[in-house]
């Protein structure tokens, strides 16, 4: 039988334990806000779960109540309208150039250079793909995130540590969600942010081959309080209000703290289940880094607004029109149940037998002489406003997405000619999904279209100067993968 581990925080001293508590102290004050259980309730709406709605004391999404005899009818337009914005967005292949930071040759030389190495990263790590999750993220939750990292357990092997292997080191890109990340809510804008969370759920076993260090599982962990839990169950057929606890798992919480006059260069700490798994007070890429230091974490935001990090996504601003459409359709379909099972008007006592009154055709109803025979109660037909209302809302669907009929592949009323088709396409295309101009490789910028770190601190260098920095950063830190 395995020997029972737990927590030692004995092997911690006063100053971990200090900053184990500040990292969770931070999480539940990020983490707490209804953000969540609005994207939340977006994704449901994309999965085709519609009739929900919001308890906001308890923080979970539950199903509407309704009568055995109410109608509850989806039809999902959101999730068309999604794909075919995801489409927009990625029509074209998203590319990196770099300038030259002067007509020098050497600086020429350098450029060509830098292209090179991000071309062959842009296969190399399969950007295109993250770029799909990131994109098809903020378009479902508002915003998604490129998370740039160091992973050591890539690379070639350059040495051995008993009988471990050590390898190069190879740059790696992760996607996170809104449901993943907390920050500092104090700040409007994200470059104004000071810290940020990221927390995310590992085996033990991963944690240890990670972190070399040994951490128990959580107990008070179910899938129910687990972000990757509730998808499931807006994936699923019903809701499924029961919870299991995931066996041999903890969470591994990394902060990280823009610099302050405590910390000029900022800091990094990784925790889980209350001890400390990694601590450094650089973020950057070392000392020889002059540049100055940000988060290496980049939201990518569908709809911006004004003072507002999260934003807006196009599946939030068509759910009110989506929500009036199930309706008017559940309406209709109720009216043609009413007509094909119409009710009776009974005397008290006519009936000899109630239940024979089926739903059989031809039927014979057998009722006491010298009462009134049962008369069928025929439903109000609804009429046309009900109808003109459904198309109006397929209309108000289209205008509020930008998607006219050109983009969902038919041709608009009046036009017979390619020319005009083309010119629809192009005005309903976002300016953010259209192909990027060279990005300058003066400073760390991120891309408009991905969010992608696309260079880095020299000047002259470009991104090749953030792969060599990359490396001097992991050999100087030896951080591990979260």
């Amino acid at each position: 039988m395995a020997k029972e581990l737990k927590r030692d925080e004995k092997a911690q001293t006063f100053e971990q334990l200090q900053r184990v508590a500040m990292v969770e102290e931070r999480a539940r004050e990020g983490g707490n806000s209804d953000e969540r259980l609005q994207s939340y309730c977006q994704l449901a709406y994309y999965a085709g779960k519609q009739w929900i709605g919001m308890a906001r004391a308890a923080k979970q999404i539950v199903p509407l109540p309704k009568e055995p005899w109410q109608v509850q009818y989806t039809a999902n337009r959101i999730m068309p309208i999604v794909r075919t914005e995801q489409a927009k967005i990625t029509r074209n292949k998203m590319t990196m150039g770099v300038v030259p930071a002067s007509s020098e040759e050497s600086d020429i030389r350098a450029s060509k250079m830098a292209e090179k190495v991000a071309e062959w990263l842009e296969y190399e790590l399969k950007l295109q793909e993250e770029d799909q999750e990131a994109i098809l993220w903020a378009l479902t939750t508002r915003i998604g995130f490129i998370h740039p990292i160091w992973d050591s357990r890539k690379g070639l092997v350059v040495g051995k540590k008993g009988k471990e292997e050590i390898h190069e080191g190879m740059p790696a890109v992760e996607v996170l969600s809104l449901f993943e990340v907390c920050w500092d809510r104090a700040a409007a804008r994200w470059k104004d942010v000071r810290w940020y969370v990221v927390d995310r759920l590992r085996t033990c076993e991963a944690i240890k081959a990670t972190y070399g260090i040994d951490v128990p599982p959580e107990d008070n962990i179910t899938v129910s309080n687990v972000y990757d839990g509730k998808l499931s169950v807006l994936s699923g057929n019903d809701f499924d209000t029961g919870s299991s606890t995931p066996k041999n798992c903890a969470r591994v919480r990394e902060c990280v703290e823009m610099p302050s006059p405590d910390y000029p260069k900022g800091r990094t700490i990784i925790i889980s289940n209350g001890l400390e798994l990694y601590t450094d007070e650089d973020i950057g890429f070392g000392d020889e880094d002059t540049t100055d230091r940000i988060l290496p974490l980049f939201p990518l935001v569908h709809i911006r607004i004004p003072g507002k990090i999260v934003g807006s996504s196009v599946v939030e601003q068509v759910m009110p029109v989506q929500r009036e459409y199930n309706k008017s359709r559940s309406q209709i379909i109720e009216n043609k149940n009413q007509m094909a099972n119409p009710k009776w008007l009974v005397e008290g006592e006519a009936l000899c037998n109630e239940q024979e009154i089926t739903d059989e055709p031809g039927q014979v109803l057998h009722y006491v002489q010298g009462t009134n025979p049962p008369v069928m109660s025929q439903p109000t037909a609804l009429g046309a406003d009900v109808d003109k209302n459904i198309e109006r809302c397929l209309e108000e669907m289209m205008y509020i997405s930008g998607q006219q009929e050109v983009s969902h592949g038919s041709t608009p009323t009046g036009v017979t000619s390619a020319w005009p088709s083309n010119t629809c396409k192009s005005r309903t295309t976002p300016s953010w999904a259209r192909p990027s101009p060279s990005i300058p490789a003066s400073s760390a910028t991120t891309c408009p279209t991905c969010s992608r770190w696309s260079s880095s601190s020299s000047p002259r260098t470009g991104p090749s100067s953030w792969w060599a920095g990359t490396r001097e950063w992991t050999r100087s830190r030896s951080r591990a993968v979260t």
